[in-house]
C-alpha cells in the first residue's frame, strides 16, 4: 500500500514544479528508502510513463528518483533477491527460445524459405504489370521492377479489393475485366484454400469453389485460352494473359 500511495504522489507531483517533486522525497526518504524494492519499483513506473510518450510528465519524479539509485540498486547486494530478479528476467528469453526453435516454428520458417526462393524465380520471368495475392505483390515488384495491382500499404487499398475480386471471379469474363483495366500481362496463382479464405475476408463473403483461385490453383490445363501457363514451382504458377 505504502508504495502504490509513494508512487502515485510522486507522479502526481510531476505534474508541478521539481522543486516540490524534491521536497517530497526528501520528506519521504527516512520511510521510502530503507525500502529499496519498493523505490526500484517506482523508478521503473516511471521509466515505463516515460517510455510511453510522457517524458515531459514524469521527468521532474524520474531525476528526484535517480538521486537515489545508488540505494535502490544497493538492494542487489543480497543473494537471495539478486538471484530472484535474475531468475525472473529469464523467464521472458526462455519463452522466446521455446517458440523460436519449436519444430512448427522451424518447419515454418523452412518453408518460407522455400517460398521466398521460389517466388524470386517466378518473379525474374515478369516484364510486365501482374496481379498475385497481395501480400507477395512487393516482393514480386521488386525482384522483376513491375508494377503490381496489389500492395501492402494503405495506398494499395484499391488494388487489394480488386486483386480479392479477380481471384473470387467466377468466370472468364469477370476475369478478364479486372486484367483489361489494370494492363495486367501476368498472373501469379498461390495455395487456392488460403487465398480464398483471404479474399473472403477482404470482400465480406465466402469465396465459391469455382472461384478463379482454384482454376489456377489446382486445375492449370482448364484455364480460358487466353491465359498460358509458363512456369511453375512447388508453391505458385505462373500464367501469361494474352492480349485480344
Amino acid at each position: 500500500m505504502r508504495l502504490v500511495v509513494v508512487a502515485r504522489a510522486d507522479f502526481a507531483l510531476a505534474k508541478t514544479e521539481s522543486k516540490h517533486t524534491d521536497i517530497f522525497n526528501r520528506a519521504f526518504d527516512q520511510h521510502v528508502c530503507p525500502d529499496n524494492l519498493a523505490g526500484a519499483l517506482e523508478l521503473f513506473l516511471c521509466a515505463g510513463f516515460r517510455n510511453a510518450g510522457s517524458a515531459n510528465l514524469v521527468c521532474s519524479a524520474q531525476t528526484a528518483d535517480c538521486r537515489n539509485l545508488p540505494q535502490i540498486l544497493s538492494v542487489l547486494r543480497k543473494p537471495l533477491i539478486a538471484a530472484t530478479v535474475f531468475t525472473v528476467a529469464l523467464f521472458p528469453i526462455a519463452q522466446a527460445w521455446d517458440h523460436a526453435f519449436a519444430d512448427e516454428e522451424l518447419a515454418r520458417r523452412a518453408e518460407t524459405k522455400i517460398e521466398q526462393f521460389e517466388l524470386r524465380a517466378i518473379s525474374l520471368q515478369i516484364d510486365g504489370p501482374f496481379i498475385a495475392p497481395w501480400w507477395f505483390s512487393p516482393a514480386v515488384s521488386y525482384w522483376s521492377r513491375q508494377a503490381g495491382v496489389g500492395g501492402s500499404s494503405h495506398e494499395s487499398i484499391q488494388g487489394i479489393v480488386e486483386t480479392a475480386k479477380f481471384f473470387e471471379a467466377q468466370d472468364a469474363e469477370e476475369a478478364m475485366q479486372i486484367i483489361d483495366r489494370h494492363n495486367v500481362g501476368w498472373i501469379v496463382s498461390y495455395d487456392a484454400d488460403r487465398v480464398a479464405q483471404n479474399s473472403a475476408q477482404i470482400l465480406g463473403n465466402p469465396v465459391p469453389k469455382n472461384a478463379w483461385c482454384y482454376l489456377l490453383d489446382r486445375h492449370a490445363s482448364e484455364v480460358p485460352p487466353f491465359l498460358r501457363l509458363i512456369a511453375q514451382t512447388g508453391h505458385f504458377k505462373l500464367f501469361r494473359a494474352e492480349k485480344s
